[in-house]
């Protein structure tokens, strides 16, 4: 739950600052744009990890439900 939701948040903030310093100084491109870029990565990376790891819930069988008759 929270741990994984606190540990992948924080992988974001780790990837954010490193491919936005990979973009700008290595590769040259405007701190903007690539801004834009590494927002899209790594929104779609911390999106994919918490929708597969941290609020996967398991599959429960569903009870019918009788409801009385008055």
């Amino acid at each position: 739950g929270y741990f994984y939701y606190i540990f992948f948040g924080l992988i974001g903030i780790t990837l954010t600052i490193f491919l936005l310093k990979f973009g700008v100084e290595t590769l040259g491109i405007h701190y903007i744009i690539s801004r834009i870029i590494v927002g899209i990565i790594v929104g779609g990376f911390n999106f994919s990890m918490n929708y597969f790891f941290t609020f996967k819930m398991k599959k429960k069988k569903s009870k019918k439900i009788i409801h009385p008759s008055y």
